[in-house]
């Protein structure tokens, strides 16, 4: 106990009370202010503030026990030390009785005796202290409980009754809080589901908490809704307690299923389109060569055929851009081997005109199963806009915020003021590639991971992609 303890020690007897000062004082740990009669004590508590009374027994006008009944009825639970020469034991249970902390009887060795005293002191606060910190602890959470917003409920651990409920959950149920406590779950049949209740037991009893887990609950007019439940045990005064928040989430499911059932829909749809989509636009481009070469020699014709190829072109690139664009972020993420996905990516376009060194080892990162695409338009990228047969480096760099891959090549490079457009739809690259980079950036962002383009014209182009920290690891490296 760190601070010093402020003291009041009545006594009729002005040496005791000297020495009693003296003593108790003397290790700095407690300021001792003496009064010589309980009425004058009184009076002085009614103005100042003290962490401990020590009071004589026998004491003209007031007894110590009488001071003591005045103090408790006026004062509350100040920590009260009764310290006498009496040694009767009907005393000693009148002062328990009467609420004294401890009782000491005087005699012996000074220094004995006051250190004693001082260790009753202290232990006396102490155990005031944990006690008020409990009350305020106590109300704090009586407070949140009944007001929070969303629904909670405490059960005895014990025995399974309902101990309390609040507003919400009385909102929500239709129930009324007397309707609720002294009963189990199991007679009121607020679980729809037997099997779900015996599972939210077993992992409560193993793990002593549970989050997130849905069940199936009834209220009091028996509709069955769909809840959320996150539960704790808990200790309150010594004994064990389960506190629940309950959260209907019926709406949220309706509300996801329906937009299931929607997106199905309109993915159908979307697949049956582009399928006819590209149909036609085969056709458009057979049409389309076939015009060429009954135009030969007509240049003007030729060239508005070339230009009409290129149009349909970029219509195809459309339509498989909106196919992949559709898969992302539908499957899990997972982790992938940076190395691995890498060369997965270069095996779809690898014609040998590239020279790859890839040099991330063991690096994993937790990403869209597209990342694959990713790859595959950053060689892709390299090829067609490197200039020449190129080499490529893929390595990484750890830093406080993550770790950064990077893919460079020893091409032209980018001009400073498209760096920032090659991200966009289609840039200025003349196609809707759907490994374009827009595309890349897109897959990459769904796990937080961003990309740049950091390199030097005529040195060749630089992607740094940043993987935020619990988004990549080093498989059986321990970093």
């Amino acid at each position: 106990m760190a601070d010093t303890l402020r003291v009041l020690y009545v006594d009729d007897e002005s040496d005791l009370l000297d020495i009693g000062r003296i003593f108790l004082e003397q290790a700095g740990e407690f300021s001792v202010t003496t009064i010589d009669s309980a009425p004058a004590a009184l009076t002085l508590l009614n103005k100042e503030k003290f962490d401990a009374i020590v009071s004589d027994y026998q004491m003209p006008g007031m007894s110590g026990i009488q001071f003591l009944i005045e103090v408790r009825n006026k004062f509350g639970s100040i920590p009260f030390i009764l310290f006498t020469g009496k040694g009767r034991e009907e005393v000693v249970i009148q002062a328990i009785n009467s609420g004294a902390d401890f009782y000491l009887q005087k005699g012996g060795d000074p220094s004995a005796q006051f250190a004693e005293l001082s260790h009753k002191i202290k232990k006396a606060v102490e155990g005031s202290r944990a006690e008020e910190a409990l009350r305020e602890s106590e109300n704090t959470f009586a407070t949140i409980f009944k007001s929070n917003p969303v629904s909670m409920t405490l059960v005895s651990a014990t025995d399974g009754v309902f101990v309390d409920v609040n507003d919400a959950f009385m909102r929500n149920t239709g129930y009324i809080r007397e309707e609720m406590v002294g009963k189990t779950s199991m007679e009121l049949g607020i679980f729809a589901d037997k099997d779900e209740q015996e599972w939210l037991a077993s992992e409560l009893q193993k793990n002593r908490r549970v989050g997130g887990m849905e069940l199936h609950t009834r209220t009091k007019s028996g509709e069955i809704s769909t809840s959320q439940f996150s539960s704790s045990v808990i200790v309150i005064g010594g004994r064990p307690y389960i506190l629940s928040t309950v959260e209907d989430i019926s709406g949220r499911k309706l509300a996801e299923e329906t937009l299931r059932r929607v997106n199905q829909k309109l993915n159908v749809i979307s697949k049956l389109t582009r399928e006819d989509l590209f149909s036609q636009i085969v056709l458009l481009n057979d049409c389309l060569l076939l015009a060429k070469e009954q135009a030969a020699g007509q240049d003007q014709v030729i060239l508005t055929l070339q230009k009409s190829q290129q149009a349909a072109r970029l219509i195809q690139g459309t339509i498989e851009y909106s196919n992949d664009y559709q898969d992302m972020g539908t499957k899990p993420q997972k982790w992938q081997n940076v190395r691995m996905v890498m060369l997965f990516g270069l095996s779809q376009i690898s014609n040998g005109e590239i020279q790859p060194s890839l040099e991330t080892g063991d690096l994993e990162i937790f990403a869209d199963p597209l990342l694959e695409l990713v790859c595959q338009g950053l060689f892709e990228n390299a090829l067609a806009h490197g200039g020449h047969a190129i080499q490529i480096r893929v390595w990484h760099t750890l830093t406080t915020d993550g770790v950064t891959i990077i893919f460079e090549d020893d091409g032209i490079g980018i001009p400073q003021e498209k760096k920032v457009q090659i991200f966009l739809r289609s840039g200025d690259r003349g196609h809707a590639s759907v490994r374009s980079l827009n595309f890349a950036r897109e897959i990459l962002d769904i796990t937080g991971i961003t990309i740049k383009e950091t390199g030097e014209q005529g040195k060749g182009a630089r992607f740094e992609l940043t993987v935020p920290n619990g988004a990549w690891r080093m498989v059986g490296k321990g970093v």
